[in-house]
């Protein structure tokens, strides 16, 4: 199995269990915040929904950009909106990782954001979104807890 075949099983039960934990959200929590400058549980998954497409437009040399609230939230007002949507932006980032080259893995990509920017490597940028999907899926569930869900909604 090769690196990019790895990343897209790995990045498919990525998603697959943080959208079961976002959509496992009571309703009426899924706008909550714990705390006034926290995210909330669809807040997380608007910002899950877009993250194959940054990394998959990186590995096809489009240049990057995070959208603004209003463009992110303009389609995506619901989790079920953004699993939808996400799983239509992992099938084109699939495509994109299966064409690209081993021989590019180590190149870097300098993305410029946060204080001064940040080098990564191709190979980082395609684990990205699985990173991100893991990292989000443990916030959600942190969420539930905090309003008393202490399910496993996914293993």
């Amino acid at each position: 199995m090769t690196f990019q075949e790895w990343m897209i099983a790995e990045t498919k039960d990525a998603a697959t269990k943080a959208f079961t934990y976002a959509n496992a959200t009571l309703p009426e929590r899924v706008a909550w915040k714990p705390e006034p400058t926290s995210r909330s549980v669809l807040d997380l998954s608007q910002e899950m929904a877009q993250c194959a497409s940054w990394s998959r437009d990186i590995l096809l040399g489009v240049p990057w950009s995070m959208l603004t609230d209003e463009e992110k939230h303009a389609n995506l007002s619901t989790v079920k909106d953004c699993e939808l949507y996400c799983l239509r932006e992992l099938e084109s980032f699939y495509d994109a990782i299966r064409t690209f080259p081993d021989e590019r893995l180590e190149e870097v990509y300098h993305l410029d954001w946060g204080d001064g920017g940040m080098p990564i490597t191709m190979r980082e940028n395609i684990k990205y979104p699985r990173w991100n999907f893991n990292y989000h899926e443990g916030q959600i569930a942190y969420i539930q807890t905090l309003y008393g869900d202490h399910a496993l909604h996914s293993f």
